[in-house]
């Protein structure tokens, strides 16, 4: 099991199941945040997968979908390969192309989670209408308007802060950060103890 600096906190070995049981029971323990559902602001390191922004929000924007309605959100990409591509579902085309796509090549076993699909389906449009800000070095304005038109870019923390001190101008201001967003599993209060962590 590793963590956010890739580094091994902890290694199982022997029986393949006993093993595998064990080493998620512990990433589980690891990996459990409570999402906080009343802050102000909410920023999302989606490290380490923002290597491209076609896969930036597959697991690094559920923390942005947290939050008050009028809170700030705020996704930290490096996107060093720029927008990125994938033969299945290529980020320049349309929306409703890249549905499509994919319902092309669904396979008889992933069909029978149809309603899985469905509810993945509607968060893809809930986050293409997403108002966030995100910081990213490696695109550009007119790359993040394609996938995302609402966000807004920066190229500097400093650009955020002075956006998010005309914004919330009414103390105190509860911010949630969640490093390593990818890495995360969201629970909810009332989680099982055995998962419970206090990180």
């Amino acid at each position: 099991v590793l963590n956010q600096k890739r580094q091994i906190v902890d290694l199982f070995v022997g029986d393949k199941i006993s093993a595998h049981k064990q080493g998620v029971k512990f990433a589980t323990k690891l990996y459990c945040v409570n999402p906080v559902e009343d802050a102000n602001i909410v920023i999302s390191d989606t490290y380490p997968f923002d290597t491209s922004l076609q896969f930036v929000p597959s697991r690094g924007f559920w923390p942005l979908m947290d939050g008050k309605n009028k809170s700030s959100k705020i996704a930290i990409a490096s996107c060093p390969m720029g927008l990125g591509y994938h033969g299945l579902s290529p980020i320049s085309m349309s929306l409703l192309l890249r549905l499509l796509r994919k319902l092309k090549y669904l396979q008889l076993r992933e069909s029978l989670h149809l309603a899985r699909r469905i509810k993945a389906l509607k968060k893809i449009l809930m986050r293409r209408h997403l108002e966030f800000m995100m910081l990213s070095p490696g695109i550009t304005k007119e790359e993040l308007k394609t996938v995302f038109p609402k966000a807004k870019l920066f190229s500097t923390w400093n650009e955020i802060l002075y956006e998010l001190e005309s914004r919330h101008r009414n103390l105190p201001v509860k911010v949630a950060i969640y490093p390593c967003s990818p890495l995360l599993i969201p629970i909810q209060d009332g989680f099982s103890d055995e998962y419970a962590t206090d990180r």
